[in-house]
């Protein structure tokens, strides 16, 4: 049984390479389930047997790459300077698109190579849950800092959230798409610290201007 299970396991890890590497070279919608098969080596009864349909196996290539964001941001929100603490979190992930390789082509093929036509409507759905569910656990943190008065005053949590999802997201797609355009160590630490310094309420500021 457990060589079963090993077997079925690996089979799946074949099948999703072979997905990855197609979806990276012809885009998703123009791959089939048949391509996939025959590059893993195994019939399309294979995929049925591991996946539902191209939408399920697209989700479980996602899934293999993600982040642990919600663990990671909920650690965040607990801490007693949650700026610093999400500022360091931005960080660590940027360095993870850098140095995990199956995890950047994983974006790039998300980022770059998807069409999200009526077969890939659920895969599209789980983006918005997690693009949602990344601004909500933003939302909190910046209303912790903002209670704990880490937060400018003039600075509303909700519109700082929103910057920080368009600002992570835009240096992420510039990065995949020109890997040349920063320097993943240097230019997007130096960058991640001046959005957060722009949110910090800096209170000899307020005294110089009162």
């Amino acid at each position: 049984m457990r060589r079963t299970k090993e077997d079925a396991a690996r089979t799946r890890e074949q099948l999703l390479d072979a997905a990855e590497s197609l979806f990276l070279e012809k885009g998703v919608s123009r791959t089939s389930l048949e391509e996939i098969a025959r590059a893993a080596g195994m019939t399309r009864g294979a995929i049925y047997w591991h996946f539902r349909n191209k939408s399920d196996l697209f989700q479980a290539m996602h899934q293999r790459a993600d982040l642990p964001l919600e663990e990671m941001m909920a650690q965040a929100g607990t801490e007693d300077r949650p700026l610093d603490a999400l500022r360091d979190l931005c960080i660590s992930a940027m360095r993870s698109v850098r140095d995990d390789e199956r995890r950047r082509r994983v974006f790039v093929i998300i980022s770059q190579k998807s069409e999200y036509v009526e077969e890939l409507r659920s895969a599209a759905e789980r983006q918005r849950e997690q693009r949602r569910g990344f601004m909500a656990k933003s939302l909190e943190i910046m209303e912790r800092a903002a209670a704990l008065g880490h937060l400018a005053p003039e600075v509303s949590p909700v519109i700082a959230a929103k910057a920080l999802h368009a600002s992570m997201y835009g240096f992420c797609m510039d990065s995949l798409r020109d890997p040349e355009a920063y320097d993943l160590e240097t230019d997007i630490v130096a960058m991640i610290n001046v959005f957060f310094r722009g949110l910090r309420h800096d209170p000899q500021s307020a005294a110089n201007t009162a």
